[in-house]
Order: structure tokens, then sequence, then C-alpha cells
């Protein structure tokens, strides 16, 4: 059902306009529609945890906490899955992030590359172990954000 109706609005190539007050979601382009939803699914969840936050008007980039961009990589994976089980796609960032997920590292993969100085590090991160994990299984992984949340 999400896909339905991320996939109804079409490609997003800037900005959604919003109301004032409203985030917008500013999604990179990408060079397939399978790739743009990807980021489409990850903005929207952004999003979505931004309001949820009360980030006031006029506050300009939402960064993250830690969590939020946990979920939003998770709400992101679940999306993708949605969408490859119906057609196959091909987006390497995308297989190597639901291998990520599968393994259940998503927290340690945004611990390592997308940590904030305001973060504090979770006691539970396993980062020995998904380090170990990451050197055979994510050999070439460049980190991608493809939107961000701007009110």
């Amino acid at each position: 059902m999400l896909m339905v109706a991320l996939l109804s609005i079409g490609t997003v190539t800037a900005a959604a306009m919003s109301p004032p007050g409203k985030p917008t979601i500013q999604i990179e382009k990408f060079p397939a529609p399978d790739q743009q939803v990807a980021w489409i699914a990850y903005g929207t969840a952004l999003a979505l945890q931004a309001k949820a936050d009360g980030i006031p008007p006029g506050h300009g980039v939402w960064e993250p906490t830690f969590e939020a961009e946990v979920r939003a990589r998770e709400f992101q994976v679940a999306a993708w899955k949605e969408i490859s089980a119906k057609q196959p796609v091909d987006y390497p960032f995308m297989t190597k992030m639901v291998r990520i997920m599968d393994a259940g590292f998503m927290r340690e993969y945004v611990w390592e590359n997308y940590r904030q100085l305001d973060w504090v590090e979770p006691k539970d991160l396993r980062l020995k172990e998904y380090e170990a994990w990451a050197s055979t299984n994510l050999v070439g992984l460049k980190p991608i954000t493809g939107a961000r949340i701007v009110y």
C-alpha cells in the first residue's frame, strides 16, 4: 500500500512544495525511477519524524537524531523490499542496505556513516561485529543521503 501511494506521485526531482511551516522534502535527482522512489521513501520517513519532533518553522535544514535516522533508513529498506518483490530492480546501494538490515546492523551502519556531533553513542551498538561483517559484505559501499528536510 505504501509504495502504491509513493509511486502515484511520480518522480520527484527537486523539492516538494509545502505550505509555510510544513517540512519540505528535498530529494536529489537519481538516474532511475526506482532509485528515486527509494529516496522518496527515505525523505517521507524523515518528514514524518521531523513533524513528530515538532521542529519550529524557519529552522532550516533538519538534522535527524540517531533514532530518527535509523527509522528512516529502515523505512526506506522496507519500501525497497516492497518494490523489488513486485518487479526485479537493480540498485546496488539498496541491495547492500537490504543486506545491512537483514543482518541486523542498521544501527551500527548509521552510527558509523552518518553520525552527528551531538549524537550520544548508544551502549548496545555492536561496532566490532559490524566492522568485521562490513569488511566482507559492504565492499565498495559509499554512504548516500539522497533527501533532506528543510523548514
